[in-house]
C-alpha cells in the first residue's frame, strides 16, 4: 500500500466558506523534509564558510589559501554526494519499494566498504603528495606553504566525509531527513566553535581552521555509524527471513569494513555489481559537475589572489543558497524512489510528487534570487573586509544571481532520478559542462576578471535547466 502522503487530497480551503486553508498531506510533507534537508545539506558550504570567515581576519594570503583547498575537498565531496549517496540512495529505496530488505541491507554495507576505502586512498595521496595536487588546482608560489599546511590536516577527514553522506543517502532512503539534519547541525556548531578556539585561543591559523573542520567531520561519521548500527536497523524491517540473511544483516557494519570476509555470498556480489554500476553511471554526471568548479578555481587562482580570495568568498554564499535547491532535489529523488516501484498507483503518485517538487523548486529559486540582488552589495562585505577582494566581487554578483535563479534545475534533477533516469540526466552535463569550460578558458584568455568567472557558471546552470 502507498503511504499517506502520496494518496491525499489536494491543498485547499477546509471549509465551504473559505475561512481556513488547508495544506495537503503531500504538500507539508515535501516542505517539512525539504526544510530538513536544507539543514543537513548546508554542513560543508557552512564548515567551508565557517573556515572563510575565521580565516578571512588573518588576511589575504592565509584566505586566498583556502581557494585550492576546497576546490580539491569539494571534488572528493561531490562525487560522495552526487554519485555514491545517489546510488545509496536509489537502490535502499529501490529494494524497500520492491519488498526485498536483505538487498538493501547489503547495498548499505557496501556502500559504506566504498566510503571506508576509497577515502583511505584519497587521504593518503594528498597525504603523499600535497604539492604536486595544489599545482595541478592551480596554487600560486605566494600561498603554496599555507594550502600545504591545511591540506596536511584536512585530508585526515577524507573517509569520515564519505562515510557521512553515503549515511545521509541512507536515511533520505529511510525517508527520515530529520536525522541527518540534527547530526550536521551538531557537527557545524561544534566546527564554528573550534574555528574560534584554535584560530583565535591557540593563534593556530589555518592549521587550526582544518583541524576544527576535520575533527567536527570525524564526529558526524562516528554519530552516523553508532546510530545506523545500534539504533536504525529497524528501517530495514522486516528482517530476512533466512538465518543466513539474518546473520548478515546484523552483521552489515562487520561486512563494511571486512568486505573480504562477505565476498563469498553470492548475494553480497551480486549487490556489490549493482551498486558500482549505478555509481559508475552516475560518475559521468560527478566527474563533469567537479571539473566545471575546479576549472572555475583554476582560472580565478591564475587571474590573482584577490580573484582566487573573491571567487571563494562568493562560491561560499551562493553554495549556502543553492542548498535550498538543491534539497528540492534529494527530497524528490527519496519520494518518488519510494513510489516509482511500486506498481501503476506508485507511478501515478509519483507524477503528483515530481509536479510538486517542481513548482517549489522554482519558487525557490527565485525567490533566493531576487534576495541576492537586493543585498548584493552587503552579502560580500559581511564575509570579508578587504578592499580588493570586494572589489573584484561587485561585478560578479550580477551573474551570481543569474545562477541562483537557473538554480531550479535541482529540483527537475530529483525527478529525474527519482524515476531511475540516471542516463540522461548525466548526458545532460556534457553540453552544459563543455559551455562552462570553453567560456571559462576564454575569460581566462581575454583576462576577463570574477564576473567573467561568473557568467560561466551561470551559463552551466542555464543550460542544465533547458535540457532537463
Amino acid at each position: 500500500s502507498l503511504p499517506a502522503w502520496a494518496v491525499s487530497p489536494p491543498s485547499g480551503r477546509e471549509h465551504s466558506d473559505g475561512r481556513r486553508w488547508r495544506l495537503s498531506l503531500l504538500d507539508s510533507t515535501i516542505l517539512s523534509n525539504t526544510l530538513i534537508c536544507t539543514g543537513a545539506a548546508i554542513a560543508e558550504p557552512l564548515m567551508g564558510m565557517a573556515d572563510t570567515a575565521f580565516v578571512g581576519h588573518l588576511g589575504l594570503v592565509p584566505l586566498a589559501s583556502l581557494g585550492p583547498n576546497n576546490t580539491a575537498f569539494s571534488f572528493i565531496a561531490f562525487f560522495g554526494a552526487f554519485s555514491l549517496s545517489v546510488a545509496t540512495t536509489d537502490r535502499i529505496a529501490t529494494c524497500r519499494a520492491q519488498g526485498h530488505p536483505e538487498d538493501g541491507i547489503r547495498a548499505l554495507s557496501i556502500a559504506l566498504s566504498i566510503a571506508i576505502y576509497l577515502g583511505a586512498a584519497l587521504g593518503l595521496l594528498m597525504l603523499a603528495f600535497p604539492e604536486q595536487v595544489l599545482n595541478i588546482i592551480g596554487a600560486n608560489e605566494e600561498i603554496m606553504p599555507m594550502a600545504v599546511a591545511f591540506m596536511a590536516v584536512r585530508a585526515l577527514s577524507v573517509p569520515a566525509m564519505l562515510i557521512a553522506v553515503v549515511a545521509e543517502g541512507a536515511y533520505r532512503a529511510f525517508l527520515d531527513l530529520r536525522t541527518p539534519f540534527a547530526v550536521i547541525a551538531g557537527s557545524a556548531t561544534m566546527n564554528i566553535a573550534l574555528n574560534a578556539f584554535f584560530l583565535f585561543g591557540l593563534e593556530m591559523g589555518v592549521v587550526g581552521a582544518a583541524l576544527a573542520t576535520t575533527l567536527s567531520t570525524c564526529a558526524a561519521a562516528l554519530i552516523f555509524l553508532a546510530r545506523l548500527h545500534w539504533h536504525d536497523r529497524g528501517q530495514f524491517e522486516p528482517l530476512p527471513s533466512s538465518e543466513e540473511d539474518v546473520k548478515r544483516a546484523k552483521g552489515f557494519m562487520r561486512d563494511a569494513l571486512l568486505p573480504w570476509r562477505a565476498w563469498r555470498f553470492p548475494g553480497w556480489r551480486n549487490e556489490f555489481r549493482i551498486i558500482c554500476s549505478r555509481c559508475g553511471a552516475l560518475l559521468l554526471r560527478a566527474v563533469l559537475i567537479v571539473a566545471v568548479y575546479s576549472v572555475a578555481g583554476a582560472v580565478a587562482a591564475r587571474m590573482g589572489t584577490a580573484e582566487v580570495a573573491g571567487h571563494q568568498v562568493l562560491r561560499q554564499l551562493v553554495s549556502l543558497q543553492v542548498c535550498l535547491t538543491w534539497a528540492y532535489m534529494s527530497v524528490g529523488q527519496s519520494l518518488i524512489a519510494n513510489l516509482f516501484e511500486s506498481g501503476p498507483a506508485g507511478k501515478a503518485a509519483a507524477v503528483r510528487v515530481a509536479r510538486r517538487v517542481i513548482l517549489y523548486g522554482s519558487a525557490t529559486a527565485g525567490v533566493l534570487s531576487a534576495a541576492s540582488w537586493l543585498a548584493r552589495g552587503a552579502l560580500p562585505a559581511a564575509i570579508v573586509s578587504d578592499p580588493l577582494a570586494l572589489a573584484v566581487m561587485q561585478p560578479a554578483m550580477v551573474p551570481a544571481c543569474v545562477m541562483l535563479l537557473a538554480s531550479a534545475n535541482n529540483a527537475f534533477e530529483g525527478v529525474l532520478l527519482g524515476a531511475g533516469d540516471t542516463a540522461f540526466a548525466a548526458r545532460c552535463f556534457v553540453p552544459a559542462s563543455l559551455t562552462a569550460v570553453g567560456m571559462l578558458l576564454l575569460a581566462l584568455h581575454l583576462n576577463g576578471g570574477l564576473a567573467a568567472i561568473w557568467w560561466a557558471l551561470a551559463s552551466y546552470y542555464s543550460v542544465l535547466l533547458l535540457l532537463f
